[in-house]
């Protein structure tokens, strides 16, 4: 019986985590690389198939707390209380808004009130 071949891309789905551990040659900073599951559509190249796995550098945070960071959270909190504070029919309207664009009324509000309002109110 002959054997059947899959795709490369259904058989290393299971693979996931740390790839490699290393230093940019230009900056001499460290990073780390790690495969990434994305869907059809998404991720820095074209999928073959409805999921694939990408490698990209993995971000971390340095300050948690630094004041830019403190700042941003405190407009995020602003923006989704203010959200949550609209009545049904303006939440309507928001999300009527957003099918346009293919999102959420929810991320467009959040969007939008960031926009409006600079890190430097908060």
């Amino acid at each position: 019986m002959p054997t059947v071949k899959k795709p490369v891309h259904q058989v290393t789905v299971a693979v996931t985590g740390k790839f490699h551990d290393g230093y940019n040659p230009l900056t001499g900073k460290p990073f780390k690389l790690v495969y990434q599951r994305v869907r059809k559509g998404l991720g820095n190249i074209e999928n073959r198939g409805r999921m694939d796995l990408q490698i990209r550098i993995q971000v971390s945070i340095r300050d948690k707390q630094s004041p830019t960071q403190l700042q941003s959270r405190k407009r995020l909190a602003a923006a989704t209380a203010a959200y949550k504070h609209l009545d049904n029919t303006a939440k309507t309207d928001w999300c009527r808004q957003a099918a346009k664009l293919r999102m959420t009324g929810f991320n467009l509000y959040i969007r939008r009130y960031c926009k409006a309002h600079p890190l430097t109110e908060f």
